[in-house]
């Protein structure tokens, strides 16, 4: 049968392209949110890019029982330790085309809309990443390998006690070695952009890559570029009760002062008293001592998921009619009175926290913004135009960079805890 169809009239009917761009684009964490907006802001600085303050441990008050025309007590010495606060310093950059901003015929990528959406995209990115090593343990290493399948397309699954699968989103590239530190890359395809992530799949735990070659069980994972480097601290550390953290050994005797309460379940099944020890040990060390402070609960939805499921069998209910199945939030007593459990997906299962907001401190150099951003400039525009691949003169692209410098700390240990190691309940 003769006459024209849709594939002969391909050249009259172009394809319809509908104006509207989904994401699936990770957002920043809600609770490093909250300490970038509720911590105290300190200055960097000097020759160190440090700062060193003191938190007195001790008052020289001598005392003695004494007779008649005894002598009174020597009196005794006042002491202290003294915290240090080094800045670590990140960069970011983003790039596009000439070419890319002359094409857009839609409003999404026409000219200056591209910019707009390119320097948003980078003050964002960048927020992410200190974000997450916020949420993490002041390490450049953010877990080891699970398992490694495929080869190009392949996956790798992060092992358990790693960082969770929310640190990963696609565009990122990952450095994959034999070693914590000092070690040689894995992915024999690195050098072409083998360990670009090209999806995630936070249901089966799967970070797929352009190139799994080479990667192998209990091979250790950074991002690229900041493998065994100096990276900002996280509260999986500054919340803690040993390790060294802003140059007090915790262990030592001077520097127990330094000690936030820990409690390591070992793998034992979450019970409905576990809260109440952890908020009880947070008090006994702390109300002798900081005096006001309102802590904040915080873990990821599976541990609310676990926490109501021990209280079940402390609900009653007056009438079946209606029953309804599942909640959306816990409440839990604290030195505050009930408050609702903070959620964040930045946590990693069997992990609870108790914080204290304003006990945190972000520490930025001066003339940084709030947060410690730069932005790098060329003169006095942000753009730097890309130099040619080769031969002279400059490529048909432009670049943007953006700075971040400062670290996250502490104020006081005494006020926070953690509970960890927590299984399901039994």
């Amino acid at each position: 049968m003769a006459g024209d169809l849709l594939t002969t009239l391909s050249n009259f009917h172009q394809t319809h392209y509908r104006d509207v761009a989904n994401s699936d684009v990770p957002t920043a964490s809600d609770a490093a949110n909250m300490i970038f907006t509720k911590a105290k802001r300190i200055s960097l600085g000097g020759t160190s890019l440090a700062t060193t303050w003191e938190h007195e441990t001790a008052e020289g008050v001598g005392s003695n029982v004494i007779a008649e025309a005894g002598d009174y007590p020597a009196a005794g010495f006042d002491s202290a330790i003294n915290p240090t606060l080094a800045a670590t310093t990140m960069a970011f950059s983003v790039r596009w085309s000439y070419g890319a901003l002359n094409a857009g015929k839609m409003t999404r990528y026409d000219k200056k809309v591209l910019i707009k959406k390119k320097t948003k995209a980078l003050a964002s990115q960048a927020k992410k990443q200190i974000a997450r090593y916020l949420m993490w343990n002041g390490d450049d290493i953010l877990g080891t390998v699970g398992a490694a399948s495929g080869t190009t397309g392949g996956y790798i699954t992060i092992a358990s006690g790693g960082a969770p699968i929310h640190f990963f989103e696609p565009g990122q590239v990952l450095t994959i070695r034999d070693a914590a530190s000092g070690g040689t890359e894995q992915l024999t395809n690195a050098s072409t952009g083998g360990g670009r992530i090209t999806g995630i799949d936070p249901d089966l735990g799967r970070i797929y890559l352009s190139d799994v070659t080479g990667a192998a069980a209990a091979d250790h994972i950074a991002w690229s570029g900041h493998y065994d480097k100096t990276v900002p601290n996280g509260i999986r550390t500054l919340v803690d009760s040993a390790d060294t953290v802003m140059g007090i050994t915790r262990t030592a005797a001077a520097g127990a002062v330094w000690r936030c309460i820990e409690i390591d379940r070992a793998s034992a099944s979450l019970t409905s008293s576990d809260w109440d020890e952890l908020r009880d040990r947070i008090m006994d060390q702390a109300h002798l001592r900081v005096g006001n402070y309102t802590t904040t609960v915080l873990g990821n939805r599976k541990m609310r998921r676990w926490l109501i499921d021990v209280a079940k069998g402390q609900v009653r209910f007056a009438s079946l009619a209606g029953i309804g199945i599942g909640s959306e939030k816990v409440n839990l007593q604290g030195t505050n009175g009930e408050k609702v459990m903070l959620e964040d997906e930045y946590l990693s299962d069997g992990e609870q926290y108790a914080l204290t907001w304003d006990k945190f401190v972000l520490g930025t150099p001066e003339g940084t913004d709030d947060n410690g951003m730069q932005p790098v400039m060329s003169g006095s525009s942000a753009l730097f135009q890309a130099n040619a691949a080769s031969g002279d003169g400059h490529s048909d692209s432009q670049l943007q960079y953006l700075r971040w410098c400062g670290n996250f700390g502490i104020d006081e240990a005494r006020c926070m805890g953690k509970m960890v190691g927590i299984a399901a309940p039994g």
